[in-house]
Order: C-alpha cells, then structure tokens, then sequence
C-alpha cells in the first residue's frame, strides 16, 4: 500500500519521515468516567514508508486510521508471494534508535 507523504511526520531523533499506526489496544486500569468502562489506548508502532522486500511489517488503512501488523513468518511469506507489500519498523533502522529504547526493570 502507498503511504501518501502526508500522512507522516519527521523522527524526533533522526528526522526521517515516519508512519506511526496502531499495533493494538492496551486496556488502563482507569475507566472512562463516561461510560465506566476501562479505558483503551493505542500501541502505536513507527514504521517506515518505503516499502522494504526484507520488511515485517504490513501496514493497512482503514477509516482514517493506519494499522500495522507483524504476521506470523508462514503468513508474511504468502503475503509476500501474493504480492502484500512490507515495511520495516522505524525502530530497527533508526540511527538513533538506542534513544528510544525501553529499559527493562531500570536496567538497560
């Protein structure tokens, strides 16, 4: 799928362009004091636009929104061979990525 221009914005780190699409839903501990429901939140995952052969990434569009998703390998090779085009994750080619990495108990 093209990504148009438009619908991505510059690394904070590294200034590329970015796609920042929804992986999923985290359910907070908060509800939603209107419905008094638990709150949901998105995973957003940055991914870049160009399309990427070795990618794992399939990105789609639907209502406005963009998602992604990381298929298993069996799966991704028959997209592939279907013709799906894949994309990488910002956060393996990022020259900078070691910023945005998530430390695990305080320990990096």
């Amino acid at each position: 799928m093209k990504i148009p221009p438009n619908a991505c914005k510059p690394c904070e780190a590294c200034q590329a362009p970015i796609l920042f699409a929804i992986t999923g839903y985290v359910t907070k501990r908060e509800t939603d004091p209107a419905t008094g429901r638990p709150t949901r939140v998105p995973k957003w995952m940055p991914v870049d636009p160009q399309p990427n052969p070795d990618g794992n990434v399939v990105v789609s569009l639907s209502k406005e929104t963009w998602l992604a998703s990381v298929p298993k390998r069996g799966q991704l090779a028959g997209m592939k061979a279907a013709g799906v085009e894949t994309h990488t994750s910002h956060m393996q080619t990022c020259p900078e990525k070691d910023r945005f990495a998530r430390t695990h108990r305080g320990r990096r």
